[in-house]
């Protein structure tokens, strides 16, 4: 089992982010698992501030667009599950 909470673990996936769509599986607060088709790659983001409504930094939580959605959506890494390419 992958412990992403790790650093190195944390930046690789942050760096796939930024460049592919990426499937997170990740386990709610009220332990459902649910899965997010998720990037950071500013060509797929519409245009618009992400920070506009952002607190401020938080290393365990990562901010993604849901491309299913059409909206920002975040997870905790201790709760993530599960990191596949689309």
């Amino acid at each position: 089992m992958i412990d992403f909470t790790k650093q190195d673990q944390k930046n690789q996936i942050r760096e796939r982010l930024t460049k592919s769509v990426l499937v997170l599986k990740f386990q709610l607060s009220n332990k459902r698992t649910v899965s997010l088709t998720g990037t950071c790659c500013s060509e797929l983001i519409p245009s618009q501030d992400p920070t506009s409504h952002a607190g401020p930094p938080n290393n365990e939580l990562q901010v993604v667009w849901d491309l299913e959605l059409n909206q920002w959506r975040s997870f905790r890494w201790e709760r993530l599950i599960e990191v596949t390419d689309k």
